[in-house]
């Protein structure tokens, strides 16, 4: 258990993509997978290689322009948002024939030699999202913001990573640690040691230092007992 995380990117609480991690469902894994794929969107927004612009189809290009003069409708911003989510990552796996065929309208770069499971695999279409998620051993769901100029906000855009703890009941904990006393151990763990829903993206590096730092195991107020997968 523990190896597939799928990251689901929602604009205004509307899923756009997602994107497929193998062996990166564990809690402290997960989040460094998100910083990494948070930073490289932002970058590539406002970075944008000569490399990346070769590639773009008219549609492609009429994205950019249209980002750049302050233009872009709704659906342009999601089309902008998922194919800089695809640049970001080392591709999309070619079983995904219905979200190869949206990015088709905006770049050329569809058979890319980086593409690696472990590297990060784009899915857009509801079909494809869906598959994503059938196989996830854990997903961080992102609700992206953005400024004024279109760019990702961090300071915006929240994220929910609740569904990568274990939940322990009692028969739980007993199976795992056999030797212990729940209940004295319930009254003595640490509680609400960790923001798991609503967290700001702008406060990631403070909590991978707290999920370094902090216990691996916690309480909440109703007495549940969490603990880290690893």
């Amino acid at each position: 258990m523990g190896q597939v995380l799928i990251i689901q990117n929602k604009i205004n609480r509307k899923s756009v993509n997602t994107v497929y991690y193998h062996w990166s469902a564990y809690t402290k894994d997960s989040i460094a997978k998100l910083k990494t794929f948070a930073n490289h969107l932002l970058e590539n927004y406002h970075y944008r290689s000569t490399d990346f612009l070769s590639t773009l189809t008219n549609n492609g290009k009429e994205l950019l322009d249209k980002f750049d003069n302050g233009s872009l409708t709704n659906q342009n911003k999601i089309d902008l948002f998922n194919l800089m989510s695809y640049i970001s990552i080392s591709g999309t796996s070619a079983s995904r024939q219905e979200s190869l065929d949206y990015l088709a309208q905006f770049t050329t770069n569809l058979n890319r030699k980086e593409t690696n499971r472990n590297n990060g695999m784009l899915a857009v279409s509801e079909k494809d999202q869906n598959d994503h998620l059938f196989w996830s051993d854990g997903t961080i769901i992102v609700d992206w913001g953005f400024d004024d100029q279109g760019y990702p906000d961090f300071e915006q855009t929240v994220f929910d990573f609740s569904n990568l703890f274990w939940k322990l009941d009692e028969d739980k904990y007993k199976e795992i640690y056999p030797n212990a006393n729940v209940k004295p151990l319930t009254s003595l763990l640490s509680k609400n040691l960790y923001k798991t829903k609503n967290v700001l993206l702008s406060e990631i590096k403070q909590l991978q230092m707290d999920l370094k730092c902090k216990s691996h195991i916690w309480r909440n107020d109703n007495n549940e007992i969490f603990m880290f997968i690893k």
